[in-house]
């Protein structure tokens, strides 16, 4: 990737109205649409099925939230948070939508199928009835397990959701968070934040917090939340020379949450501490690595059949794998990441908002162009509308590691079979910094010019880089893509991370970003 040029636009903030549009303004995705096979293809959204609500409003805060790990009040108010805040603009969305049922915020454990070591994880998803029947919804705007799902139908007793089918449900141990638990959270959120942002907190006001949660009544799903007010004290105390105490308070870090390993990294802490930790990652490490086989068994499955049917859960499975192997270090690649407005961003952070705000567009300068001896001349073409914020090149024509094709994650019309051999070749993958309409009367423009000089018109063929002959065809053989939208953006820019994006052709595509 290509360092950031100097940007002839700058961030603008949306509003809110704007990130949680109207019911009135969430129209059906065209037949042509890259998004042609997401949610929501004909009618009103008021007409649409439950489920289909519940994912297109689900993905509207996925791709309209701003990732901040410890948000305050005023990161909240611009949409910008954590799970937690994505859960509670969820809620409210719905409501907003007109959507029926009730709506609950509540803790899950994120990995079902960890062991009980983990008694709790710091993740919040809503819990949506309507007439005894439940589901779980996860708008987390992160690429792994569970997020951006909306569960089957289930029953709920005792903090277990029950399947009323065959498909198990995403989550089955969820708890109802009291308003307690909420304004714990948004409290733990808050010294978080200071810690992170200063490296240490005031001893005495986060001890407060902690005599305070200690005092109250919480369940075991809380646990892990109130583990980092404990690591949070200790780290501050260990900076200020304090090792007994830093000793004292990891202690109970573990004995809240053992999955911890930046605890057993840190030299002072004691060994039977870090035994703890140890023990516990051991036993998550071989379960990660029994589920993820599996996954991976599927996946390959799903790929030497060739069932189009199951491709989008193909590429949830392979996602979900990335990030488990990841999280128990068996993935050392690092992610890729790219300049945006000289902050790094990592690809699987990479949203409709971030790019809509930015003034990016994703184009792609198609393996043709190369063929054609146009390649220098389309890069001009697009460099002249605005900066090239990043670049890339790749062959999305070729099979991965599962025998997945890349391509056919961009669009329902790659499937073709000419269509996939267009695109075996390089393609130059780039962020530009200019609005989609924009690149688009760029690209417009010459494929007009190039067209006529070249005089290639459609049926002819080419020679290819397979060394057979390629029929030209003026939808795919045109030299030049670039996204009409963020959405289509996020999707075509990460071409070569289909694992690491956000947002995929199965998605609703937020229509105001």
């Amino acid at each position: 990737m290509i360092e950031q040029p100097s940007i002839s636009k700058e961030t603008e903030q949306t509003s809110i109205e704007l990130l949680l549009p109207r019911k009135e303004t969430l129209k059906p995705n065209g037949p042509n649409s890259t998004f042609a096979e997401a949610p929501f293809q004909s009618g009103e959204f008021a007409e649409q099925e439950l489920q289909t609500k519940l994912l297109v409003a689900n993905e509207i805060i996925r791709q309209a939230i701003q990732i901040d790990y410890f948000p305050d009040s005023a990161a909240e108010a611009n949409l910008a948070g954590d799970c937690f805040t994505s859960a509670k603009y969820l809620a409210e969305y719905l409501e907003k939508l007109g959507v029926s049922g009730k709506t609950y915020l509540v803790s899950v454990r994120r990995n079902p199928f960890n062991g009980e070591q983990r008694k709790s994880t710091r993740h919040v998803v809503v819990l949506h009835e309507l007439n005894g029947v439940f589901r779980t919804v996860d708008p987390t705007a992160m690429v792994g397990y569970g997020y951006g799902s909306v569960s089957c139908e289930c029953t709920f007793k005792d903090g277990v959701l029950t399947s009323l089918g065959e498909e198990h449900p995403i989550y089955e141990h969820v708890e109802l968070l009291t308003n307690k638990d909420k304004e714990t959270i948004e409290k733990i959120n808050r010294l978080r934040r200071e810690y992170y942002t200063n490296g240490k907190v005031d001893i005495e006001m986060s001890d407060q917090l902690r005599r305070e949660v200690e005092a109250s009544v919480w369940g075991d799903y809380m646990s892990s939340w109130v583990s980092e007010i404990y690591y949070v004290l200790a780290m501050t105390c260990l900076s200020q020379g304090e090792v007994g105490k830093y000793q004292e308070l990891s202690a109970k870090v573990v004995d809240l949450d053992p999955f911890k390993p930046k605890v057993a990294e840190v030299p002072e802490t004691q060994e039977v501490t870090k035994e703890k930790v140890r023990v516990a990652m051991e036993a998550y490490t071989n379960e990660v690595l029994e589920i993820t086989r599996k996954w991976q068994k599927d996946v390959r499955k799903i790929w030497s059949e060739g069932d189009q049917t199951k491709y989008h859960d193909a590429l949830e499975k392979m996602q979900w794998i990335f990030r488990e192997l990841k999280s128990v270090g068996h993935i050392s690649d690092p992610i890729p990441t790219f300049n945006l407005n000289n902050k790094l961003v990592a690809v699987y952070n990479l949203n409709p908002r971030a790019l809509h705000e930015a003034h990016l567009t994703a184009a792609w300068i198609k393996p043709n162009s190369n063929r054609m001896g146009v390649w220098a001349a389309a890069h001009e073409a697009i460099r002249q509308v605005g900066p090239i914020v990043a670049e890339y090149e790749f062959n999305s024509g070729i099979s991965g590691d599962y025998g997945e094709t890349p391509i056919y994650f961009t669009h329902p019309h790659a499937l073709k079979p000419e269509n996939r051999r267009a695109y075996t070749g390089l393609s130059t993958i780039m962020l530009i910094n200019a609005d989609p309409e924009e690149v688009d009367l760029a690209k417009k423009k010459f494929r007009d010019e190039w067209g006529r000089i070249i005089s290639q018109k459609s049926g002819l063929s080419i020679p290819w880089f397979d060394g057979t002959s390629l029929r030209w065809n003026r939808f795919v053989t045109n030299y030049i893509h670039s996204a009409d939208n963020a959405a289509e953006s996020v999707v075509h820019f990460t071409l070569a991370y289909p694992h690491l994006s956000l947002v995929n052709r199965w998605s609703y595509p937020h229509p105001n970003l």
